[in-house]
């Protein structure tokens, strides 16, 4: 027992040292693991900001067309209630049934708000910005399907019942175009389907720009944090 002691008494200054070697060398595997999962963390986030970023540049820009063709329908439809004979070319009255229509599809929201990554104090005030254009998506979606439902069930088959031109749908340009005979625009069930559609689009203006503001904020928070 005694010499048992004595060794470690002997040898207890080298036990201590190899202990302490272990235990940094266990500290400092664990510190260079949670690095690593913060540096891996980090870079995905900032793909995914990268991403919604380029998302919400190409859909401002998209929506900056949109509205510009909505005003000028609505303009248009205006001016067919002001007097009808004073469009230019009453044959093809473009602008009295015609729409852009916005619905998109954005992955690089619903990622970030789907992926618990962003769930982090310091990315709560972008989540809750993302959630608003979120619900406003959401809220011009359901719009618009009323205003498609309102043109298809009412309008398309208003075309059809007077023998005029069938209604076409512009898939590059996103806007339902018509042709209208000019001995129809007097008819007060066209006028009356050119005024109900002319308060749908106004709404979809209305929707179309606190969108385009929402995601032009959104834009600013993004790049201030980069």
């Amino acid at each position: 027992m005694k010499r048992i002691l004595s060794i470690l008494k002997e040898k207890w200054p080298e036990y201590i040292l190899e202990i302490l070697v272990i235990t940094i060398g266990i500290l400092g595997a664990f510190a260079l693991n949670t690095w690593n999962e913060s540096k891996i963390s980090s870079t995905y986030e900032q793909t995914q900001l990268s991403f919604l970023e380029s998302e919400l540049d190409e859909n401002i820009n998209l929506l900056d067309g949109m509205i510009s063709d909505n005003e000028l329908f609505l303009a248009r439809i205006d001016s067919f209630f002001q007097d009808p004979n004073s469009v230019e070319d009453l044959d093809i009255v473009i602008a009295v049934f015609s729409y852009s229509p916005y619905d998109p599809e954005l992955p690089g929201l619903t990622g970030i708000l789907e992926n618990g990554e962003f769930e982090k104090t310091e990315h709560l005030l972008l989540l809750n910005e993302l959630r608003t254009l979120n619900d406003r998506l959401k809220h011009l979606s359901k719009d618009l399907s009323y205003l498609d439902g309102f043109w298809t069930n009412h309008i398309h088959p208003y075309y059809i019942e007077k023998g005029l031109v069938i209604p076409i749908h512009d898939a590059l340009r996103f806007k339902k175009e018509v042709t209208v005979d000019p001995q129809i625009v007097e008819d007060p069930l066209f006028r009356s389907l050119a005024s109900n559609l002319r308060l749908f689009l106004i709404g979809q203006i209305e929707q179309q720009r606190r969108v385009q503001l929402k995601m032009k904020e959104i834009l600013e928070l993004i790049e201030k944090a980069a």
